[in-house]
């Protein structure tokens, strides 16, 4: 759908990203982190707190999966500073949990294919909201695949 949006070279970027997919794939899975159960949606947004209690809400789009694939969504919204640190310690917890695991190596893995994820994750939501909502969310499944471009090295338009 946004292939004309995109210049020749970053549509062939992606088309070498999808020629090696599966080999990212094993790659990923070899990292040897298990499938959980993925929000989908994770942002501050769809997050409630107090001083005794963390709700997350809003499981539409959840999914069995790489608990990794939370990851894009709620750093999207953070500051740099913050974002990494959300990283850090997101893989920490992990690498705690399971030592053996190479959990920042899945996270460089997967940050691409989570990109374009999400912008099939938000095609597939403006494809059925009301048209007067639309506009709220119109750019972002671009916006995703020019993260997933940058991510795979493409020089910046």
């Amino acid at each position: 759908r946004y292939q004309s949006d995109l210049s020749l070279p970053d549509q062939a970027l992606l088309v070498r990203f999808m020629d090696t997919l599966d080999e990212r794939v094993n790659a990923i899975n070899a990292c040897g982190l298990p499938d959980t159960l993925v929000h989908g949606d994770f942002h501050s947004g769809n997050v409630r707190a107090n001083a005794d209690q963390l709700t997350l809400m809003d499981w539409g789009d959840c999914f069995i999966g790489h608990p990794l694939l939370d990851m894009t969504g709620l750093l999207e919204r953070l500051p740099a500073g913050l974002a990494q640190i959300a990283v850090d310690s997101w893989c920490e917890a992990w690498q705690a949990y399971l030592p053996q695991a190479r959990v920042y190596e899945a996270v460089q893995l997967l940050k691409p294919l989570d990109c374009l994820r999400m912008a099939v994750t938000y095609q597939h939501f403006l494809d059925h909201i009301e048209p007067a909502e639309q506009i709220y969310h119109a750019a972002d499944p671009m916006l995703q695949i020019q993260a997933a471009l940058a991510v795979l090295g493409a020089p910046a338009a």
